[in-house]
């Protein structure tokens, strides 16, 4: 049996079972409730994206913060929080590369970052591989193997910094088109710090624009990060259990990214939604006037003036008013977000507020329940308003209305949970909860 055994799954409360359309889909055995944890995994091999070299640690991928980070004196290349994660670092790959690294590094600056980021993948990869891996079946090396390649098969390989002697030329290719769409965006409070390999994760969860699952990512010491599936909304028995590939609110742009990287086309309600709102109707660019478009979102969805507790993404996407469906357009989304955050911390304030309100809105229709970017937002509005009343005073309107979006933040990312570096929005609203509250 693969590292996907049944004995394995059923620790976890799922199991495998044919798909009518996919290879498989994961399904719940047990009832979860919202905010449950129903899968845990480490990295295989990870890579800190270029802008966070040397601000994290490349073992553990922790923000270094205030400390400083131990740099490597082989290579120069690698920063590690102490030397613990140093030494278990050099023991799992580095010590294999550390001395190519340099003239390897130097050699890729010609490559797209995208091609550099799989090529310092794919060699952390090959320097951890052990002659056991290519032969044992519950392997994460051999889950890896068992994945569908990716659609651009064809394409070659990046050039690797070294290959072990056991690993045949051929395997490099084979692991190459496999993680090249099988590797996952790390993410600590949904900011991007880097790519890694998570085999069985791969391997179980399909992918749904309207998902009950969402990963997000445990960082800690000396060791890989993890990825932990936690449930947006409770999941019954039998129901299958999806996560999102790529962000919903990427409207006219996911089908394409699900072709071309995956090979399949989405068919989930969302899907289907847009597929049947006629071309003319999405103007090419956003109107400059969008005042009555924002209005109308903020009516249909009723959070105008935070006038809520408990968010739920109840608004059917059939029933939206065919008047509002300009809206869903990456251009409209974009400009409404710019607007919002150019306002935010300065103001004016009441323009950030209405941008904001028609902003959540949006995500109500697009998102489904408990997604933690409608807790972030929600958090940015609460704050919005908080600064509102420490600059121009304040009123009952002003501290309730911040009070309710700070309270529908807490719905939204106490289910999602901690993730991440330390810190993080659930401390930042824990602050923010205090001044409105107390002060």
């Amino acid at each position: 049996m693969s590292e996907y055994s049944e004995q394995k799954l059923a620790l976890f409360h799922i199991q495998l079972q044919p798909h009518p359309r996919a290879r498989d889909q994961v399904v719940a055995t047990t009832d979860f409730t919202e905010g449950s944890v129903i899968f845990k995994q480490h990295a295989l091999a990870t890579a800190l994206l270029p802008a966070e070299k040397g601000r994290r640690c490349d073992a553990c991928s922790r923000l270094a913060f205030d400390r400083a980070l131990r740099r490597c004196s082989g290579c120069a290349e690698y920063y590690y929080c102490d030397e613990h994660c140093q030494r278990y670092h050099w023991q799992k790959n580095h010590k294999r590369i550390c001395k190519l690294y340099s003239s390897f590094s130097a050699s890729l600056g010609s490559l797209p970052e995208h091609s550099r980021m799989d090529a310092i993948l794919l060699s952390h990869l090959l320097a951890q591989i052990t002659p056991d891996d290519l032969t044992t079946d519950s392997s994460p090396v051999q889950t890896l193997l068992s994945l569908l390649p990716s659609p651009q098969e064809e394409n070659p390989a990046p050039p690797v910094c070294n290959v072990p002697q056991f690993v045949p030329s051929i395997l490099v290719q084979t692991l190459f088109v496999r993680f090249q769409n099988n590797n996952f965006a790390m993410h600590s409070h949904l900011s991007t710090f880097g790519h890694g390999i998570f085999p069985l994760a791969s391997r179980l969860f399909n992918h749904s624009c309207v998902p009950n699952a969402a990963a997000r990512y445990i960082l800690r010491p000396r060791e890989p990060v993890k990825m932990e599936v936690v449930a947006l909304r409770p999941i019954l028995a039998g129901e299958e259990i999806c996560i999102p590939y790529v962000d919903p609110a990427l409207l006219e742009t996911r089908q394409q990214i699900f072709k071309l990287s995956y090979g399949f086309e989405c068919r989930c309600s969302s899907c289907q939604f847009l597929s049947r709102i006629s071309k003319n109707q999405l103007p090419s660019e956003a109107s400059p006037d969008t005042s009555e478009l924002e209005a109308g979102l903020r009516e249909l969805s009723g959070v105008d003036e935070g006038s809520i507790t408990r968010l739920r993404t109840s608004i059917v996407q059939d029933t939206i008013p065919s008047h509002l469906h300009p809206a869903f357009k990456e251009a409209f989304i974009s400009s409404l977000s710019k607007k919002f955050t150019d306002a935010a911390h300065d103001g004016p304030y009441d323009v950030a507020q209405k941008a904001g309100a028609a902003l959540l809105a949006l995500y109500l229709m697009i998102y489904p329940d408990n997604y933690p970017q409608v807790g972030m937002h929600l958090l940015e509005l609460a704050k919005v308003v908080w600064n509102d009343i420490v600059k121009n005073g304040e009123d009952r309107v002003k501290r309730r209305t911040a009070r309710n979006y700070a309270t529908a933040a807490r719905g939204v990312l106490a289910v999602f949970g901690e993730e991440g570096d330390e810190g993080g929005p659930l401390s930042e609203l824990a602050m923010l909860e205090d001044l409105l509250w107390n002060s």
